[in-house]
């Protein structure tokens, strides 16, 4: 096998091509790669983490529109009261929680009043006071599950649930409502359900049960007493739940009473 040689001229110019792709890529992946400095960082200021240095924006600077970071090829982290610049990750998540505390930590002491009532990480809190959602707070006497409601107002005041969702009304937060869906009126099932035979249904128009008893307002003889069996002596059109009637025979009535004219009396 025969091989033909370059000239001198030849290889000086390959070595030179290779030489200067060589650069050209080396200083694009540096240029992407480097650590910003306090120069880079424009408006922000530069913090240094485990030897990488990140440019980090008050909130009021990183929510104005147009916002970009200043070194090429970086990303934003936004975490309250802060923004910070830096390399995205591998797998183009966030800043890790521990980096951003590192930094949290350093602006905290360059800057206090922009911390105020923040807690980090696991800093502890000023003397009485509790970390809940990264603010110092006072923590209430009578709230054992510290969901940031008494207990006195807390529908589940065991189970943590600071939104205090309760889907069926029923007074028991969905947290530690052990059945949902159940009730006692229409009032418990929200604007949309009513209440039919201690379960919230969706009720259409017409269909509303005040009471709970299973039977429609619309021909129900007592719309707001329990009264499912509808029991009418005297056929008014009014159920004997609601019109006063405690008996129709003696067996209705306690021992020793009898019923005399709808109501129990001693013999």
């Amino acid at each position: 096998m025969s091989t033909t040689p370059f000239s001198p001229k030849t290889t000086r110019t390959i070595l030179s091509g290779a030489l200067l792709a060589l650069t050209l890529g080396g200083c694009l992946r540096s240029e992407l790669d480097r650590p910003a400095d306090a120069a880079d960082c424009g408006a922000g200021e530069a913090v240094t983490v485990e030897g990488r240095t990140y440019c980090v924006f008050k909130q009021s600077v990183v929510i104005e529109n147009g916002f970009s970071c200043p070194m090429p090829g970086h990303a934003l982290t936004t975490r309250p009261p802060i923004g910070v610049c830096g390399p995205p990750r591998a797998d183009g998540h966030p800043l890790p929680s521990p980096v951003l505390d590192d930094i949290d930590r350093e602006m905290r002491d360059r800057e206090p009043d922009l911390y105020m009532d923040i807690c980090i990480g696991s800093d502890p809190c000023g003397a009485g006071l509790v970390c809940q959602s990264r603010r110092c707070v006072v923590p209430l006497e009578d709230d054992q599950d510290d969901d940031g409601v008494s207990d006195a107002q807390d529908n589940c005041p065991e189970e943590p649930n600071p939104d205090q969702a309760d889907a069926d009304g029923d007074g028991t937060g969905d947290a530690c409502d052990t059945m949902p869906g159940t009730c006692r009126i229409d009032a418990d099932c929200g604007p949309t359900g009513g209440c039919v035979r201690g379960l919230c249904e969706s009720l259409g128009p017409g269909d509303a049960d005040a009471d709970g008893d299973g039977t429609p307002d619309a021909v129900d003889n007592c719309p707001d007493t329990p009264n499912p069996d509808q029991l009418d002596s005297d056929r008014d059109g009014i159920g004997d739940a609601c019109e006063g009637v405690v008996c129709r025979t003696d067996d209705d009535c306690a021992q020793g009473q009898m019923c005399a004219d709808t109501a129990c009396v001693a013999r």
